[in-house]
């Protein structure tokens, strides 16, 4: 099934401001996690950054971000965004403002070529004449344009060959509205192009690949797909959000997490695990094998400089460590401890509090 980078404006949410205030915090506590040194989630202006040089890499060399990139945000906090953009472009011939640049381009060509795919759709439908296919068109682009691309008559001969309560439970089960909610003559609505655009150049197919695989597509499927879901372990969703927190943060703040968990509701674990790997260099399978290789090396460390420390719980600390990478955590530790998960079981151990400044930096 394709993947939308970004998914459709989520409908608003009725609660009231107070809700909509703590979940917003938690928001933010995962995306940052805790900082080792003050215990608290980074500053916005870090945040920021952060989000900046993952952009940045993101499309200049992907396979950095694995390794963490705290350490690079960190430089950029310490020494200024411009001594950064100098070092940035000195390895790879760009900074960050150009690439920015790049993107809103990009992203201004998206949009363009989503317009005229509506206008089309619009005088193609306008011509039909059977009501049932005009009606999926118009539900096809409101909640799945990439639907029309493959052409929806096996929909069609679903729906006469099931009936119209059969096709609605599916498109009930899968979208959430049905075609009665669409009316025989509604109008086609115009799908949030900003937010299905916004990460286009972030996800260049280059360097990232994106969720359309023929495996995983939805090419393969027909009416199939309006099928059941599969069920998934607790762990995943809080495991997917700390996935992006390191890889791709907007999508915690944009309802994406969501998407990408109801996507593999659809389509399975293995299926997940395979685009991602494709697309960020890592699986959600490894990625949680190395949160618990950090969190295991954490206890150990706690338990060894700051006992304490492990009365409270580590879970916002890891989260930190497993975004920014073992060189930024490792620095923090040794701030505020003298050790770091490299020489903590070395008691004569400590460290110069003259170290140079962030000259192991790899860009």
């Amino acid at each position: 099934e394709q993947f939308s980078d970004l998914p459709p404006e989520a409908p608003p949410r009725k609660h009231g401001r107070r809700r909509k205030t703590l979940e917003a915090q938690r928001d933010i506590e995962v995306e940052s996690g805790f900082d080792p040194t003050t215990e608290t989630v980074d500053t916005q202006a870090r945040m920021d950054l952060y989000e900046r040089v993952s952009t940045y890499y993101t499309n200049v060399e992907s396979t950095r971000l694995n390794q963490g990139i705290g350490d690079v945000v960190d430089l950029g906090l310490e020494k200024g965004e411009e001594y950064l953009n100098k070092q940035l472009k000195k390895k790879y011939g760009v900074d960050m403002d150009e690439v920015e640049r790049r993107y809103a381009d990009e992203e201004k060509r998206k949009i363009e070529a989503a317009t005229l795919q509506r206008q089309k759709v619009v005088e193609k439908t306008a011509s039909k004449e059977d009501p049932l296919e005009k009606q999926l068109t118009q539900f096809y682009w409101k909640y799945d344009p990439s639907r029309l691309t493959r052409g929806i008559d096996d929909i069609i001969r679903f729906a006469h060959n099931k009936g119209m309560d059969i096709l609605n439970q599916k498109l009930f089960k899968k979208y959430g509205a049905t075609l009665d909610s669409m009316g025989a003559d509604g109008e086609i609505e115009e799908p949030n192009l900003s937010s299905q655009t916004s990460n286009s150049f972030q996800n260049k197919q280059n360097s990232m690949g994106s969720f359309t695989n023929s495996s995983d597509s939805l090419g393969k499927l027909g009416a199939s797909d309006l099928m059941g879901k599969v069920e998934l372990p607790n762990y995943i969703r809080p495991y997917l959000m700390n996935f992006y927190a390191k890889y791709e943060p907007s999508k915690i703040r944009n309802g994406g997490v969501r998407t990408v968990y109801e996507w593999t509701e659809r389509n399975g674990l293995p299926a997940l695990n395979r685009q991602l790997k494709r697309k960020y260099n890592e699986s959600l399978d490894e990625f949680i094998s190395s949160v618990n290789n950090l969190r295991t090396e954490l206890i150990s460390f706690y338990t060894q400089t700051d006992k304490q420390r492990l009365i409270g719980g580590i879970d916002e600390i890891l989260n930190w460590g497993i975004k920014n990478g073992r060189a930024a955590l490792n620095r923090k530790l040794r701030d505020k401890y003298g050790y770091d998960l490299n020489n903590f079981e070395d008691n004569d151990l400590l460290q110069d509090t003259n170290e140079p400044d962030h000259t192991d930096v790899a860009f």
